[in-house]
């Protein structure tokens, strides 16, 4: 649906931006589950100091941890994902 589309069908910007989080959300979520339930990737919930970075570098491990509602509002980023290959969390907006 375009913004012109949804003017047209009487939905306000306001509804639309509401829609938006709440499913956002909801995709988020589900989308940790998959990983994590399915997967097998390691739910982090704080990034992980040097040490365990290095250790967690050393297996190949991958690992995911979502992003605080700061970082989600004000640079858009849902979710932080370590690279075995960097030692480092890497920053994504799905």
């Amino acid at each position: 649906m375009t913004a012109l589309t949804t003017a047209e069908a009487g939905i306000s910007e306001e509804v639309l931006s509401g829609w938006r989080s709440e499913y956002g959300h909801k995709v988020e979520e589900g989308f940790e589950t998959i990983l994590v339930d399915k997967l097998g990737v390691e739910s982090l919930d704080e990034e992980p100091d040097q040490e365990r970075a290095n250790a967690m570098a050393a297996k190949g491990q991958i690992a995911v941890m979502r992003a605080s509602a700061k970082e989600d509002f004000e640079e858009g980023i849902d979710f932080k994902f370590f690279n075995p290959l960097t030692s480092r969390m890497v920053p994504v907006d799905i």
